[in-house]
């Protein structure tokens, strides 16, 4: 018998919040969630980004098989290539809604990540992250674009802009007004069409937490009630959760989940100035006929107090009246830059883009070095070995908690894609840093980022109550949901059904069923973007943190 299924995404959610709000009674639907259900800690991808992880989502598969691993694609030139942005038309393998489309199912979706291009799927689609803020066709069917457009639907807003030009209350009150809207939206799309399958993503506590953490990490640390715009995130996903819950009836199940947790950031480590340390990667040395791929030039405004300070007039400039102090001049300013350019690539080995470490190889990278076989293995031990050396210079204590092959944690036809050795520091408290700036290996940051322990929430036929499940990932909840609407199970996907959250009696009177993966090919297109979108979703992700 086939069931419906409604799945709510709270992006970026952590159980190091929801704790102690449950305690203090102040998320009472999530609370009810769980008591008549079963939850635990989700684990996310590696890396637990938003891409990746929302794609091994929707396909039940590793990055390596569905072939999305950032938020952009790895070029072949290296760093410093063009900058290919990931999109639903980059997901090289069925999604759940290619499935739930082939078997005729009805589907809602609403800003779930990396569906844009709203794909032509059996249903309603109104795209999330990664659609042009701008975009006027980021919903199917097409015609449903102007009521939602009438209606002031928004699916984001550029966070670096705003947060830059308005106080940080008016910005927080704005991006629970999108909520809000989107709430709204959902609701009446519950109410006014068939499905089988509806799934609304909120984003508001992943932005709230990234602009954020600094406020609540103090209030972790010393167990004191949690205040401000983050507990006040979780408060109105709870009550949106609570508005949803109350569209449906107890034969449909529930599935709530984030795509990581979050925690804080303790420092930055700039993986390209250790690979330089350590002699894997080399610079072009300074001369007259490198100057432009070396240096850059530009002319820069500077107060008459900040330049008088620079050489060493701090006393005079103490004396000055504002008005004077505050006058600019404009001066030539001649710098190294921080870019690949700088970088000697007939010398470099290897090299860190995105969120790991590549051996600088031939037939890969276009100034590839490293001969395949040996050469290249022999590199990849020795980056591992010396990581595990590392140590922090102001504790002196070992720091890196993991250093693998990228073939130990991806399997598929993409893994030629992804970084050469991966490498984990402090549990994600120290952040790596792709950009090729070399004045230091560590700078302190006490900001927040993403964790691998997302969260995880189920409720309807079948499913224990008030049972806590271990062990659950992120790629485990496609063919959960397809079992839960009692349909069989694509023999390709690497998740696995989750039946210690199911009774006995349930999963023996609901065999789980397993079926050939259908023939299919995507035609994976990277440039969907025009420049002027490019840049405007670049400056957004840059301003979350995700593009250094």
């Amino acid at each position: 018998m086939s069931r419906r299924v409604l799945v709510i995404g709270l992006d970026g959610a952590t159980f190091d919040i929801i704790r102690p709000l449950l305690g203090e009674g102040r998320l009472p639907n999530l609370a009810r969630l769980m008591e008549r259900g079963s939850s635990g800690t989700l684990m996310s991808t590696i890396p637990p980004i938003t891409p990746p992880a929302w794609t091994s989502f929707m396909t039940g598969k590793n990055p390596a098989k569905h072939g999305v691993f950032e938020f952009a694609h790895h070029a072949s030139s290296g760093p410093g290539g063009d900058l290919k942005l990931v999109s639903y038309n980059s997901i090289a393998v069925p999604t759940l809604w290619d499935i739930l489309s082939a078997k005729n199912k009805k589907m809602i979706l609403i800003n779930i990540p990396l569906t844009y291009p709203p794909p032509a799927i059996n249903g309603i689609v109104i795209s999330g992250l990664m659609t042009p803020n701008d975009s006027t066709h980021f919903v199917h069917p097409p015609e449903l674009q102007e009521r939602i457009d009438r209606e002031g639907y928004r699916v984001d807003f550029h966070p670096l802009t705003d947060i830059g030009t308005r106080k940080k209350e008016e910005w927080l009150r704005d991006y629970f007004d999108i909520e809000e809207h989107r709430l709204k939206t959902t609701v009446e799309l519950l109410r006014n069409n068939e499905w089988d399958l509806s799934m609304i993503v909120f984003g508001v506590t992943d932005r709230i937490q990234h602009f954020c953490w600094n406020e609540v990490r103090e209030m972790l640390d010393s167990s004191s009630s949690l205040s401000g715009p983050v507990a006040e995130a979780y408060e109105l996903s709870d009550r949106m959760v609570g508005a949803l819950l109350d569209e449906i009836d107890d034969q449909t199940s529930v599935v709530v989940l984030s795509d990581h947790g979050f925690g804080a950031i303790d420092k930055v480590f700039f993986a390209n100035r250790w690979l330089l340390d350590n002699d894997f990667l080399h610079l072009l040395s300074p001369s007259l006929s490198r100057w432009k791929e070396v240096y850059s030039f530009a002319v820069h405004p500077i107060p008459v107090r900040g330049l008088l300070n620079r050489i060493g007039m701090r006393a005079i400039a103490a004396h000055l009246p504002d008005s004077i102090a505050g006058l600019k001049v404009r001066l030539p300013l001649i710098r190294r830059k921080v870019s690949p350019s700088v970088v000697d690539w007939k010398k470099t080995v290897a090299y860190f883009d995105s969120f790991g470490i590549y051996v600088n190889r031939k037939g890969r990278e276009s100034h590839g070095i490293v001969e395949s076989g040996e050469d290249y293995e022999a590199i990849r031990d020795e980056i591992i070995s010396r990581l595990y050396d590392l140590r922090d210079p102001e504790t002196g204590d070992k720091i890196v908690d993991i250093a693998v092959r990228k073939e130990k944690v991806y399997s598929g036809p993409h893994v030629e894609t992804a970084p050469d050795v991966l490498f984990q520091i402090r549990n994600f408290s120290y952040l790596l840093n792709r950009s090729f700036y070399f004045r230091r290996l560590f700078m302190p940051n006490r900001t927040g980022h993403h964790r691998m322990e997302g969260i995880f929430m189920a409720r309807g036929p079948g499913v224990k109550q008030g049972s806590t499940v271990s062990g659950a990932e992120i790629i485990d909840l496609a063919p959960t949901i397809l079992y839960a609407m009692g349909l069989g199970i694509p023999d390709d996907m690497d998740g696995k059904v989750l039946e210690p959250i199911f009774e006995e009696k349930h999963l023996t009177e609901h065999v789980k069923t397993f079926e050939p993966a259908a023939r299919f090919k995507r035609l994976v297109q990277h440039d969907i973007y025009t420049p002027e979108e490019l840049e405007k979703i670049k400056a957004s992700l840059s301003a979350l943190g995700y593009l250094s």
